[in-house]
Formats: C-alpha cells, structure tokens, sequence
C-alpha cells in the first residue's frame, strides 16, 4: 500500500515548515523570535487549508460491502479517499460539484480509507493510492476505475451499461 501517498498532506507541511526554519535559523541567521513568527504563521496557513478542504468523514456508516448499495437499479460511482491525501483535498470541490450534479441518477459514496470499514473495502477492491474513484453499473459490475474524476464519456458508459442491461 502507498502509505505515503495516503499521508502526503502533513508530509509535505512537515517538509516546509522544517525547511524554512533550517533557512531562518542557519542560513540567514533570524532571531528566534522572527523564526518562531515565520514558523507560526505557516503552521496556521497549513491548519486553516487543511480545515478549509478536508474531505471530511465517509458514507459507509456500516456498509463492509458494497452490493446492497446496488439494489436501487442505479448506477454508482463511489469515493475512496483519505483525509490526509494532498490529492483528496484538492479534488474535494469538484467532487462535491460532480456528486450534487449526478446525484438524482447515481449513488454516490464518499469512503474514508482509514475507517474499520474503508480499510476492508479497501482491501477487497484491492488498491493503494488515493483518491480512487470506481463507477459501477446498476448491477454492482465495475466499469471504470482511475485516480481521476471520471470524465462524461465514462459517466455515460456507465449508464449505458445500466440501460442496456435493464432490458436484458
């Protein structure tokens, strides 16, 4: 599993933070007081993004398995994310968008991969890197799967798919 990808957000604040503090301290010689008001400054500038953009707690609530979600002859396109993925923050917004766009059609499930129940879904779609979005038809059967929101032509596959699938 990509561990480092499912924490990349408080890595790279890590990072910056350490790293101005190495140029303050030692290479341009600040005084302590400038140094802890540049570090403190930054260090708020990283909570108040992450608070701003964090993606928050997931939809699977009790679900270990994702067929019941299937039942409504629905296609559904589910989130698998992580709250300290720098990708997962970015991509919240437009998720959001998307979701509120498709929502009346698809189900949509947003699953933190920290969760009891994220780690096992996790687990049995058999992934590692975040975010990671699946679009599954009507009847539970995978049809896309990327670390990119999927695009319309994908969104149509997949209702494609359910409606060709309904006469069946």
């Amino acid at each position: 599993m990509n561990e480092l990808n499912q924490i990349s957000y408080p890595l790279i604040a890590s990072t910056v933070i350490l790293a101005i503090f190495i140029v303050t301290r030692f290479i341009l010689k600040t005084q302590w007081r400038y140094t802890a008001l540049l570090e403190g400054a930054v260090v708020l500038v990283f909570l108040i993004v992450f608070f701003v953009l964090r993606p928050g707690t997931g939809d699977e609530g009790g679900i270990t398995d994702l067929a019941p979600v299937f039942d409504n002859d629905r296609p559904t396109l589910a989130e698998f994310f992580s709250n300290y993925c720098t990708s997962c923050l970015l991509l919240r917004p437009t998720f959001d968008q998307l979701a509120r766009d498709l929502q009346p059609e698809f189900n949509i499930l947003r699953i933190n991969i920290h969760s009891l129940n994220g780690r096992q879904l996790r687990q049995q779609y058999n992934f590692s890197f975040t975010p990671e979005f699946i679009l599954f038809d009507a009847d539970g059967n995978e049809v896309w799967r990327d670390h990119a929101l999927p695009t319309q032509a994908q969104l149509d596959l997949a209702r494609k798919h359910t409606t060709s699938c309904t006469s069946c």
